[in-house]
């Protein structure tokens, strides 16, 4: 059941300033609710892919009460590259990514421009994901989720899981993205080891560098009790969303779809 926090089920059925930011990975779909007046969320919800992503949005309350005004969706996959904006041409697209991903013919090529960061992000949308998402919300805005951790993340060392076994690091210094890879492992110690290595082509040591983490990571987990052997505690802070009563879950954990509004 869904909580929709700050009003009653008949105001959200008739109100008309919302937004929907949706969050689609490979097994799940995340939905959130803003009001647009207040940029406070109404309501939070997260459905499990396992009959697709039609019976996801008929299970949705949020989609079955809400009317939103305005849609976004981020696409949280590996299909994705960065392009400087110097050298981008559109036409060019899938050249770009079939150099660097190899995108497969069941997806469609899409973009987004990171205009203050003189950057293209490039990415691949599964073509059967995007027609459904288009038919629900004709209006719908794509983004990568790439997109959102530039646009959204402040200076510094930010590490985002994906899941269990994928983190992005990030470095971004005086609003330029400096470092950005993405990582698979099957372990903690593994995840250590890919930090690590970050770290020494960034030149920093992480025994005093403050390390923001979001995504799909449990404070404390396996991955990050291991890292606590070797990093101090105190320099791993958590990027948490103010959402007032939302914020009874673990919002670090929704970072990148709470961020999402303000990056469209």
């Amino acid at each position: 059941m869904v909580v929709f926090y700050d009003m009653q089920q008949d105001e959200v059925i008739n109100y008309p300033s919302f937004h929907l930011s949706i969050e689609l990975s490979s097994n799940q779909l995340h939905l959130l609710l803003i009001d647009k007046q207040t940029n406070r969320t109404t309501a939070r919800e997260t459905i499990h892919l396992s009959s697709g992503l039609n019976e996801a949005f008929k299970k949705s309350e949020i989609v079955t009460i809400a009317s939103p005004n305005s849609v976004s969706c981020s696409i949280a996959n590996e299909l994705f590259t960065l392009i400087p904006k110097a050298i981008f041409n559109e036409s060019d697209l899938l050249t770009y990514l079939n150099f660097n991903i190899d995108l497969n013919k069941e997806s469609i090529p899409h973009f987004n421009e990171l205009t203050n960061k003189e950057l293209i992000v490039g990415y691949g949308i599964l073509r059967n994901s995007y027609e459904k998402i288009t038919k629900q919300f004709p209006q719908v805005q794509f983004l990568h989720q790439a997109t959102v951790l530039i646009k959204s993340l402040p200076s510094g060392l930010h590490v985002n899981f994906n899941d269990s076994a994928s983190l992005q690091i990030i470095n971004i210094q005086d609003n330029k993205l400096v470092f950005y890879n993405q990582y698979q492992f099957e372990s903690p110690e593994e995840s250590m080891y890919y930090l690590g290595l970050a770290a020494e082509k960034l030149n920093l040591d992480l025994q005093n560098e403050r390390i923001s983490v979001s995504g799909k990571v449990k404070k404390n987990g396996d991955i990050l009790s291991f890292w606590k052997q070797f990093l101090p505690e105190e320099n791993t802070i958590f990027n948490e969303i103010e959402t007032s009563q939302a914020n009874v879950l673990s919002t670090h954990q929704f970072y990148t779809l709470h961020k999402q509004f303000q990056c469209v």
